[in-house]
């Protein structure tokens, strides 16, 4: 579902198509956005792995500092092409480091919005910086689909119901129906993206997920 569309939903829910309460989609996409991120962490009680990019840098010689990729969860791998093929970077070490270090042995930690790698390269390669990360998935233009980063379109109208959630007042039998009506949708999570591995639906937590007090 495009996002043009969950912001139309997004209003028809809250009925406000005639755009009284919200003027413009500014608040509706940040909502949006939000439950964007709500069902996508239920996913990944899932399917840890749905979620990727790739995303490179270029190399430059004598440089370890690299600023990270925006709007990412976790950095996953970090492989480095120094122009012999890539290598895959070991995480971990000291946050303030010295070249030579570790020797011959590539290791990389993230701090301070950037990935210091613990080898200088000596020469520049396009694109040697390889980041495999787990993104945050978002929209900001109507034609953005979630289905394009990974989430099941069958998952979409949980999206628009948290955002509908968050842009109504607090309290009321109208949340609590709306709190059902997100897990209800949640529910589909198993059948997207396969089982827990024993065989059996995937319990979706709702008071962890901040709705309500039963699961799914």
């Amino acid at each position: 579902m495009r996002l043009a569309d969950q912001i139309d939903w997004a209003r028809h829910r809250l009925l406000d198509t005639e755009k009284v309460v919200f003027p413009d989609n500014g608040r509706i996409i940040s909502a949006l956005n939000v439950g964007a991120w709500q069902v996508q962490k239920a996913v990944m009680k899932v399917a840890p792995d749905k979620f990727r990019r790739h995303t490179f840098r270029n190399l430059e010689v004598g440089k370890y500092r690299y600023q990270l990729p925006r709007g990412h969860v976790r950095m996953k791998q970090v492989f480095v092409n120094y122009g012999g093929g890539e290598i895959e970077a070991t995480p971990g070490m000291e946050m303030l480091i010295e070249r030579g270090t570790y020797g011959n042995d590539l290791h990389y930690v993230t701090t301070g919005g950037e990935c210091v790698l613990s080898m200088k390269p000596d020469k520049s390669v396009e694109d040697g910086l390889h980041f495999l990360e787990v993104p945050v998935i978002s929209m900001a233009d109507d034609d953005d689909d979630l289905e394009d980063q990974g989430l099941s379109s069958a998952l979409h109208m949980a999206v628009v119901l948290w955002a509908v959630k968050l842009l109504k007042p607090e309290g009321g039998e109208e949340n609590k129906d709306l709190d059902a009506e997100i897990l209800s949708v949640l529910g589909d999570i198993s059948t997207c993206y396969g089982m827990d591995g024993s065989g059996d639906a995937v319990f979706i937590d709702g008071t962890g997920l901040g709705l309500g007090e039963d699961g799914v």
